[in-house]
């Protein structure tokens, strides 16, 4: 989860940059070509290299990290169920933001 975002531009042009704290649904609209895809990339990348991506969109990112037993409860919630409900070890649904 993202705790707080902050993007190199503001809402139009001459507007300082937009910060926000992004809720459990947050949703990114404008017109065609105005980085809306390139912003959650850029999101997911940052997160996965550890703030090491490259950005052009996002200026800041503060990742909401889970302890050790709600990251084991999060991952068990997504097991996938084999046959006869028995949990397929190692196999769990993670949802992407790019397919």
């Amino acid at each position: 989860m993202i705790e707080f975002i902050t993007l190199r531009f503001g809402a139009v042009e001459g507007d300082p940059p937009l910060s926000f704290a992004p809720g459990p649904m947050t949703i990114f609209v404008g017109p065609n070509n105005a980085g809306k895809s390139l912003a959650l990339r850029e999101t997911e990348d940052t997160i996965a290299s550890g703030g090491d991506s490259a950005r052009h969109i996002v200026a800041s990112l503060e990742p909401l990290l889970p302890d050790p037993a709600q990251a084991e409860a999060m991952i068990l919630e997504r097991a996938v169920e084999g046959a006869a409900g028995v949990t397929a070890d190692g196999w769990v649904r993670i949802p992407r933001i790019r397919s």
